[in-house]
């Protein structure tokens, strides 16, 4: 018999139920001839006969690699004193022939049983790496492996495993605390993970939930899995809050809206009593209790415009900022002096500066006088503005135009106000003009913007309208930034709802 038989020839050898080999043929030559009957049809496994020597698996090694983050996992097959990998693909040829001193080793592997120890480890959602020379998993499907998968490898298997990380018993959970500083409020989160605040920062715990982790490696090695059901709404509520790297993040009460719904979340959250009764006058739905108007104003306001006024002096006493909206004739300049009136009244003298329309600034210094002659009013316009700068700090309002605003910012700038206010909000409506940049370079320790109101259908503004962030925040601070998102912006604007027909005090 020579292993170049004939087709025809090899057709009638595998229809034989035994085949003799004779023991001096060479192992290249039953090579080639199980290659050939493999040609013609004959399975592989019934071609086991032709070795010198068919040997079965008496077990496999699986040596555990790596930790939370990268696991590799090498497997091998124990032929009795020869151990062979296995590695992501079957070999070419079940053959196996090997040297060892004087002595030539050959038999046939178990393909079969190998292919089955493979299957495991593919399974398990291992995949095989050349560079790993094994099966790695990573990430989630690391931690999941060392969880759920090791477990679940056969007994019979020998392995090899290194320290396994702790597996925490509770998911981590979110601790919120807030205290206030005047229109500051400080926000800290921690996560709590067995009563341990250390072991992971709040900023990457949501940079995670929002990669799709569900599980984490913390800081000592444990791991913990994450509950998105928890979570996930958690992560959403808090990403337009800036958390630094110790989770914590100053917001300014423009942001209240913000805060309400992170705290939404965390219902254990511990939050100052200030603060709380912030967000119940802020974000309630009961109305603002009407204040006692200042005796100089001079003026009989309408309900509407009572409510207003309630509405920006509940403002004032939170250290809020705002934007008035009403429509044009509802009195948004009267409702705008009787703050400064009652201002001035019960905190004393303190310059406060009105910008405006060039075309309007007469009539804000009529206005004044008429209302609030109680109120000292400087135009800040024309040659003589260099002879006023004195005057400023003497006088309880200055009006100036957005022009101007621009042209003498570092002016301006150097003192301080206790009100700014932006007559026709929409100037600044561009996050990046001049105006809008000089306007949050005023300092001021109330910020309020007066705008014309555009639909009678929607009662208050969240922030959905990118052009109503820069006035938001010209209104807000002059330190603030621009945010990451505007559908994050609480509702700091009263529109009202009566007709633009009422007449009174404009």
């Amino acid at each position: 018999m020579v292993p170049d038989t004939p087709p025809w020839v090899l057709e009638a050898i595998a229809k034989q139920p035994r085949l003799v080999m004779d023991a001096s043929v060479a192992a290249e030559d039953m090579d080639r001839l199980s290659e050939s009957l493999q040609a013609v049809g004959v399975p592989q496994r019934d071609l086991f006969e032709l070795a010198s020597d068919r040997r079965e698996v008496t077990g496999f090694i699986a040596t555990i690699e790596g930790g939370p983050s990268k696991i590799t996992v090498r497997l091998a097959a124990r032929y009795d004193n020869v151990t062979l990998a296995v590695t992501g693909s079957p070999p070419e040829s079940a053959r196996y022939s090997a040297s060892i001193g004087d002595q030539t080793i050959s038999f046939y592997r178990d393909l079969e049983a190998e292919a089955a120890a493979r299957k495991i480890l593919l399974e398990a959602k291992l995949r095989w790496s050349d560079a790993d020379g094994g099966f790695v998993a990573l990430g989630d499907t690391a931690i999941e492996f060392i969880v759920a998968g090791i477990p679940l490898l056969p007994e019979t298997w020998s392995k090899q495993i290194p320290q396994l990380p702790r597996l925490r018993s509770k998911s981590p959970s979110p601790r919120i605390s807030v205290a206030s500083r005047g229109s500051v409020l400080d926000v800290e989160a921690l996560v709590d993970v067995e009563g341990e605040t250390e072991l992971i920062s709040f900023r990457d715990l949501l940079r995670w939930l929002h990669e799709g982790r569900r599980w984490v490696e913390l800081a000592d090695g444990s791991v913990a899995k994450l509950d998105p059901k928890i979570l996930l709404p958690l992560a959403e509520a808090a990403g337009a809050l800036q958390f630094d790297k110790q989770g914590k993040a100053e917001i300014s009460t423009l942001e209240l809206g913000s805060l309400a719904h992170l705290l939404q979340e965390v219902p254990t959250a511990k939050v100052a009593k200030e603060v709380r009764k912030l967000m119940a006058n802020m974000t309630g739905d009961r109305a603002a209790k009407a204040p006692r108007k200042a005796k100089a104003l001079n003026a009989k306001l309408r309900d509407y415009q009572k409510s207003g006024f309630a509405w920006l002096w509940q403002l004032h006493e939170n250290m809020m900022a705002g934007i008035l909206a009403d429509d044009m004739g509802l009195g948004k300049t009267v409702q705008a002096l009787a703050l400064l009136t009652k201002a001035k009244e019960d905190e004393g003298d303190m310059p406060s500066l009105i910008v405006a329309p060039t075309s309007v600034l007469g009539v804000w210094r009529q206005e004044v006088k008429k209302w609030a002659p109680s109120l000292s009013v400087l135009v800040w316009h024309g040659a003589e503005r260099a002879e006023n700068r004195r005057l400023i700090k003497k006088t309880d309002v200055v009006v100036t135009s957005y022009a101007l605003l621009r042209r003498d910012i570092d002016e301006l700038a150097k003192q301080r106000f206790r009100y700014v206010i932006l007559d026709e909000a929409q100037y600044i409506k561009n996050w990046a003009t001049t105006t809008a940049k000089s306007a949050k370079q005023l300092q001021a320790d109330h910020r309020l913007a007066l705008t014309a109101r555009r639909s009678r259908t929607t009662s208050s503004i969240s922030g959905r309208s990118s052009t109503s962030w820069p006035r938001a925040s010209s209104a807000s601070s002059a330190n603030s930034k621009k945010p990451t998102s505007s559908r994050s912006r609480t509702a700091t604007t009263r529109r009202s709802s009566t007709c633009a027909c009422a007449c009174g005090p404009s």
